[in-house]
């Protein structure tokens, strides 16, 4: 018997190390994938805020460094406030010199196919002003991004296209900081830009419920 459970565990041990080498793949391969589109969303905003970056290198050195460490603060105290939507994988906080760039999934906002915010949704934009309020120099821009799926028959009457769809998910955020939360609409702007700025491949279904988001672009407002 005691031959028998040698060999047994001998037999057994290849396919618990094919198992486990299997799952330690999978999960380099999906982090590989997370930071390739932390990259590609950081590029695009390098790209698409390139004023904002030159009015931040205008400032002087003393000037850079405080408004830096400001900008870390702010996104210490968004990390603190998001913690369980960064968890469960909803929200991504990113640093872009004195930029702050916060993704936020679909599926965490808004149902399928609509603009409307779910009550959870709300809930994440509620952390999100809870946090700017102590920051009252910064701008919020909001943006919508969708996939390169064309609109459904059922929602054509209501968005023509991916750009309508993108543009009212984005001035929904937008109407919930002003009417919902009292937000000063001085601080707030919104923009679509339909399926125009991916992060990823729009080949797989795991790329399109990526490029399907909301990017809150936080930013100082200089003189």
């Amino acid at each position: 018997m005691k031959s028998l459970k040698s060999l047994f565990a001998l037999t057994a041990l290849p396919a618990l190390l094919l198992v486990s080498g299997c799952s330690g793949m999978q999960k380099l391969e999906t982090e590989n994938a997370d930071l390739k589109k932390q990259v590609s969303e950081l590029e695009q905003v390098k790209k698409d805020y390139a004023d904002k970056l030159r009015e931040t290198e205008q400032l002087s050195e003393q000037e850079k460094t405080q408004l830096r460490n400001e900008a870390d603060r702010m996104r210490a105290d968004l990390n603190r406030q998001l913690e369980e939507q960064i968890k469960e994988k909803e929200v991504l906080v990113q640093k872009l010199d004195a930029l702050t760039v916060i993704s936020i999934g679909e599926e965490a906002l808004f149902g399928s196919g609509i603009a409307d915010l779910t009550p959870d949704g709300a809930k994440t934009i509620d952390k999100i002003a809870a946090t700017l309020n102590d920051y009252p120099g910064y701008q919020l821009r909001i943006e919508g991004h969708t996939d390169d799926k064309p609109i459904g028959k059922n929602l054509k009457d209501k968005y023509a296209s991916n750009w309508e769809l993108s543009t009212a998910r984005a001035t929904a955020v937008v109407r919930y900081l002003i009417y919902g939360l009292n937000m000063d609409p001085a601080r707030l702007s919104a923009t679509g830009f339909a399926q125009y700025r991916p992060v990823a491949d729009n080949d797989t279904k795991e790329g399109r419920a990526q490029n399907r988001r909301i990017r809150a672009v936080v930013f100082k407002q200089l003189d």
